[in-house]
């Protein structure tokens, strides 16, 4: 019985990625993902430099699932429907079932972790968060394929 009830244990999300600076001077990130020729391409590319951002995510359970997705419709005069609030739903994904992370920043020469709350998910890079919403997502849909597995 108890297989059907969210298990509440927590599951990793991780992303590959590199700081670079374009030929301007802006320093920005790029996310890989290793599962693509592209992906594989840049990790022959870059090497090293390739840095992981590791996370625990727990999975929803119905009533948070319901919860979320009431938060995030919006009413379109327009079209006359309740539309999902796509920019709100991956935002409150994370706040709400990112549960660790291995950020950390250096001061004084020593490694410090960085505190998960909401003011510091709102300062990570806009392909980051939403490289990791992807990977929740694609991690808590289970295919064909991985069932087969």
């Amino acid at each position: 019985m108890a297989g059907v009830f969210a298990s509440g244990d927590y599951f990793e999300v991780s992303i590959k990625y590199v700081d670079l600076k374009t030929a301007s001077g802006i320093e920005v990130i790029k996310v890989i993902d290793d599962s693509t020729e592209k992906g594989k391409a840049d990790v022959e590319k870059y090497g090293e430099k390739i840095q992981v951002l590791r996370t625990q995510w727990s999975s929803p359970n119905w009533k948070q699932s319901n919860d979320l997705l009431r938060k995030c419709m919006r009413y379109d005069p327009e079209s006359g429907k309740r539309e999902l609030d796509w920019p709100l739903y991956r935002a409150l994904l994370i706040e709400m079932f990112m549960k660790k992370w291995d950020v950390t920043t250096t001061e004084a020469g020593k490694e410090i972790p960085v505190e998960l709350k909401r003011e510091n998910i709102d300062r990570l890079d806009a392909q980051v968060a939403v490289a990791l919403v992807d990977k929740f997502i694609e991690r808590t849909n289970v295919s064909e394929d991985e069932l087969g597995k």
